[in-house]
């Protein structure tokens, strides 16, 4: 986070959450050319992810909102940051032609996994189509509440 290390030192009250497109194009000019899609995807990224945790933090989220915001997140992570692979990319696109609402890389940097959201209904479809036709392991998973402490 050089970009940001560098924009706080120029301006101490600078905050991401308060980042428009404007300002964006503004502080590029301070931070090295190499950093500018670094510094896009990271402004871009925090803004899904806030959305996110609001979605996520109401009784009854709308999950094809909550998957497109994935999606899009993939996106950035996979055409800014390069994060992806072909494997992973074969994944996320068979997963949305068999109707998932949503898919993104997932791990740490490269690729590895992917997370799909989709109806019930379509579960069994896109795990038995990924199997077969990308040729990966699939595994099913469910929400929980998150995780606790459990005092024996």
């Amino acid at each position: 986070f050089e970009a940001i290390t560098t924009l706080k030192g120029i301006y101490p009250a600078y905050n991401i959450s308060a980042v428009t497109a404007q300002k964006m194009a503004e502080h590029k000019e301070y931070i090295p050319k190499a950093l500018h899609a670094v510094y896009g995807a990271a402004i871009l990224n925090h803004n899904l992810t806030k959305t996110a945790v609001g979605l996520l933090k109401l009784r009854q989220p709308d999950h094809k909102y909550l998957g497109r915001n994935m999606l899009m997140h993939h996106v950035i992570l996979s055409n800014q940051l390069k994060t992806s692979t072909p494997k992973i990319e074969a994944i996320v696109k068979k997963a949305m032609e068999y109707s998932a609402l949503g898919a993104k890389i997932i791990g740490s940097g490269g690729g590895g996994c992917v997370c799909i959201l989709c109806e019930p209904s379509k579960k069994k479809t896109i795990l038995e189509v990924l199997n077969q036709e990308v040729g990966v392991k699939t595994y099913e998973v469910e929400v929980s509440e998150g995780a606790y402490n459990l005092n024996l």
